[in-house]
């Protein structure tokens, strides 16, 4: 699928564009624009543009508004509507204009939100046709990709960082030995977990803490998915890839849900999307 200039001018008709202030959709393109031009030119150019102190409040908001509109349609991208296709190119478009704002802003700065950030960035890219787009974002911001080091850290953090690495190298797709790893650092965490999870489950049930347990069942299913995705990209098994992707990454989201960890569930519902178009485009 390419996307035609049709496509967006369906995407700026949409109920939920239609919602948000004309002037929050002009002034988002505006600061995109600059803050890409700024980064490009390294600082070194001397731009005139009035910044203000929302700007980056006003880039959330319509992204959200994009990501929402996206959403709407997310089936006829994922191929589970058997409606009009166009709306396919609808989403597309929504998540195209979602990367473009998200992909401008600073990357947080804990590592929790900075990961998260990065998945849901580069999922957006993956469901708006932006791949060229993304290995540029990847190659100007190698330091935001970096897995974060897992020594000390609870077992739930453990599975989150290495499972980010794992999409890392989904995205990247370099070759097949990068999918090879995703396979082995999968085997790498169920070998852990017989030594670390009793250890974080225990002190939860002593602190009354039954969110940990819906944790760690996300943090499975995703697990699983993201092992199932990287065999299927490397021997084209299981036939039924997208039933099972289906099944891990729904079970995911409503255990994130259940922890009120909207972030986590937000994310898992954009890799199951991105997940889905790998599975059509393989390479």
């Amino acid at each position: 699928m390419s996307l035609s200039a049709t496509a967006f001018d369906r995407l700026d008709a949409h109920w939920v564009v239609k919602a948000v202030p004309q002037g929050d959709l002009q002034r988002s393109d505006e600061i995109a624009n600059y803050w890409l031009a700024r980064r490009a030119g390294g600082g070194q150019i001397d731009l005139d543009f009035e910044e203000s102190a929302d700007d980056s409040d006003v880039l959330r908001r319509v992204s959200l508004a994009y990501q929402v509109a996206a959403t709407v349609e997310l089936d006829a991208l994922t191929g589970e509507s058997s409606g009009d296709a166009s709306q396919g190119d609808v989403a597309a478009a929504a998540c195209h204009r979602a990367f473009g704002l998200l992909s401008v802003m600073p990357c947080p700065e804990t590592t929790l939100k900075r990961v998260l950030h990065v998945l849901e960035v580069s999922a957006l890219a993956c469901c708006g046709e932006r791949w060229a787009d993304l290995r540029s974002w990847y190659r100007e911001n190698e330091q935001i990709l970096q897995v974060p080091e897992v020594e000390g850290e609870d077992w739930d953090r453990r599975l989150l960082y290495r499972i980010f690495g794992c999409w890392i190298r989904l995205f990247r797709r370099e070759g097949w030995s990068e999918l090879h790893a995703i396979q082995q650092v999968i085997a790498g965490l169920r070998e852990d977990q017989h030594e670390h999870e009793s250890k974080l489950v225990a002190t939860a049930e002593k602190d009354g803490n039954r969110a940990v347990a819906f944790r760690l069942v996300a943090l499975y299913h995703w697990a699983k998915a993201t092992e199932l995705l990287s065999v299927y990209l490397t021997q084209g098994d299981p036939p039924e890839i997208e039933r099972e992707l289906d099944t891990h990454f729904e079970h995911g989201v409503i255990a994130a849900e259940a922890t009120r960890d909207m972030r986590l569930a937000t994310v898992l519902h954009w890799l199951h999307a991105a997940a889905k178009v790998i599975v059509r485009n393989p390479w």
